[in-house]
């Protein structure tokens, strides 16, 4: 997909931006920020097809895109999977094969709110969910996503940037708006900065230090009776699972431990141990630190935290 000399303004308004030139690649993650105002959510219109430059030209869209808004119309009287049904048949899809990927979909975001609500009740948070469903129903070859993080807690921030590394690894381009740094684990192929009208290429240079020893957390979780299904973020961490027992063992890096048992907790799980391990490179494997007994901790408690003798 190609943009040549873009510029764009409303009527006779100033321009927002002019001579945008960029070339972007089939699996590339292209981000552009810049202040209010800037043009971010006017380029990525653009990008859809549904805005038309004012100067220049805009080539090679992929023929499949999903597309999430900033915002959706306040007072939206569908209910979600009525939404859903009627954005599912826009792209040529079944109402039985919309029912059939909505639940995966829902479920993989943690999706608490019950489906039959009004769009306008849902918190911001559910409402973003939907959004994002809506524009991953069929696979898209080009996924615009306009201040994405907006309303999702940061177990959806990691679902999130799963899904855009998946969207890039399979060939497709992936677009974004970003005020600050983009959470979560997303790398970015490009970044246009629209207050500097200039193109960055995020990659690392100059020599990579070795790494220190990185300190890893082993969880052990057992589910209680009604508990939600296991957070994404918390099941890509899945070492094993006991035959015949809800209960599973993970691997997460310390950095992650609080926000995920704290995910794990309000999922419903119970957290049965915890101990900080070490990944030491002269052996080649972990090595626990600092080992624990089974901790309780029921879902009024926090996440468990480190402090000297106590395990984390």
């Amino acid at each position: 997909m190609k943009l040549t000399s873009v510029g764009q303004r409303y009527g006779r308004g100033p321009w927002l931006f002019s001579n945008l030139t960029l070339d972007l690649e089939p699996g590339e993650v292209v981000a552009f920020s810049g202040s209010n105002g800037s043009g971010k959510s006017t380029v990525l219109a653009l990008l859809a097809g549904l805005l038309h430059p004012s100067t220049g030209t805009i080539t090679g869209r992929p023929p499949s895109v999903g597309f999430v808004p900033e915002r959706f119309p306040a007072q939206q009287r569908l209910s979600a999977a009525a939404y859903l049904a009627h954005m599912g048949r826009i792209r040529g899809l079944s109402t039985a094969a919309v029912r059939h990927a909505t639940p995966t979909l829902l479920e993989r975001f943690s999706f608490t709110e019950v489906l039959g609500s009004p769009m306008r009740t849902l918190s911001k948070g559910n409402a973003q969910k939907v959004a994002l469903a809506q524009a991953l129903l069929v696979p898209p070859d080009l996924l615009i996503l306009d201040e994405p993080w907006t309303g999702l807690d940061e177990v959806g921030h990691d679902v999130l940037a799963g899904i855009i590394t998946e969207t890039a690894a399979r060939g497709a381009i992936v677009a974004l708006s970003r005020h600050l740094a983009v959470p979560g684990p997303v790398v970015e192929s490009l970044r246009y900065d629209l207050d500097e009208a200039r193109l960055f290429h995020p990659i690392p240079s100059g020599p990579v230090a070795d790494p220190a020893p990185a300190a890893t957390v082993l969880i052990e979780l057992r589910r209680r009776d009604g508990a939600a299904p296991l957070p994404e973020a918390l099941a890509r961490g899945l070492v094993s699972r006991r035959t015949g027992q809800d209960t599973v063992t993970l691997l997460v890096p310390q950095s992650d431990s609080d926000r995920l048992l704290l995910a794990a907790l309000q999922a419903g799980w119970s957290v049965v141990a915890v101990t900080v391990t070490v990944t030491v490179t002269d052996t080649g494997g972990p090595r626990d630190t600092r080992p624990s007994a089974g901790l309780p901790y029921d879902s009024g408690d926090g996440p468990p935290r480190a402090s000297d003798g106590d395990p984390a």
